[in-house]
């Protein structure tokens, strides 16, 4: 229990020691949307489905996202709950519709395994590393498209993309 309240403890305790300038950006739902990917490890090759929401901005170019994902197949379930902050990289719109980013997250990453020899559950806490671009089709949505390299007892890397409704 106490591994599964660090990551909101850290993240909590980020925003409290952030300047109140920043803090009081724009703070609340700017966006959700659905996400599918890819986890690929040699142990555990499984599809992924899930959401995420942009929570706001601390920072014109800093975004605070939580996520949620479901694994299927390779005879295991797993999920994984999380949050990153992601620098967006300015971009002239006149010049590229790509809007590239960058972050880092902590997330509490659960497997219940069900195979031979092997029947048992773990979870960890995973540092998170994400690279990806967003994609903005119309003014209320968008793409977006990353890798994601999780590093924990068990690392492994997240591909996937997913499109997202804006308000």
């Amino acid at each position: 229990m106490a591994r599964a309240i660090a990551p909101i403890l850290l993240i909590v305790g980020f925003i409290a020691l952030l300047p109140s300038g920043a803090r009081s950006q724009d703070l609340g739902v700017r966006a959700y949307g659905i996400r599918a990917g890819a986890s690929l490890d040699d142990d555990l090759t499984q599809l992924l489905v899930g959401g995420q929401a942009d929570v706001g901005r601390l920072t014109d170019n800093v975004r605070l996202q939580p996520f949620l994902t479901l694994g299927f197949f390779d005879d295991a379930f797993s999920f994984m709950l999380a949050g990153e902050v992601h620098y967006l990289f300015p971009v002239d719109p006149a010049r590229s519709r790509i809007e590239p980013y960058a972050g880092a997250g902590l997330g509490l990453n659960h497997v219940n395994y069900d195979r031979e020899g092997r029947d048992d559950d773990t979870t960890e806490v995973a540092l998170l590393l994400v690279g990806g671009i967003d994609v903005p089709v119309q003014r209320w949505w968008g793409w977006f498209a990353e890798a994601r390299f999780q590093i924990a007892v068990e690392s492994l890397l997240r591909l996937g993309g997913g499109i997202n409704w804006q308000y």
